[in-house]
């Protein structure tokens, strides 16, 4: 799932806030996952 929001073209400000808190979800969730393995 992580980067499907970069491939929606927002219309509005609403929209393209929504789009980028999608996308800050989706590289904390992933950072979450690789991170412990690093350490």
């Amino acid at each position: 799932m992580a980067g499907v929001a970069f491939s929606i073209h927002a219309e509005s400000p609403r929209d393209r806030a929504a789009a980028a808190a999608i996308d800050m979800n989706n590289f904390l969730f992933t950072f979450n996952i690789i991170t412990p393995s690093l350490q």
